[in-house]
């Protein structure tokens, strides 16, 4: 099964993991939107693919 679940805001990217079955639990989903995710990535333009990305912590 492949899917797409990247966005452009960190909306967009909460609303496709639930759309394909990534997000089950409606305290995630309401964690994740609440937690955006640009927040913490060292280059935002990233920031809502789907992918594991470095937030420059070693």
């Amino acid at each position: 099964m492949t899917w797409y679940s990247s966005g452009n805001t960190n909306y967009e990217l909460v609303t496709n993991l639930h759309s394909n079955g990534l997000i089950t639990d409606d305290r995630v989903e309401k964690a994740m939107l609440q937690t955006d995710r640009g927040d913490f990535v060292l280059d935002r333009k990233f920031a809502y693919i789907d992918a594991p990305l470095d937030i420059g912590y070693s």
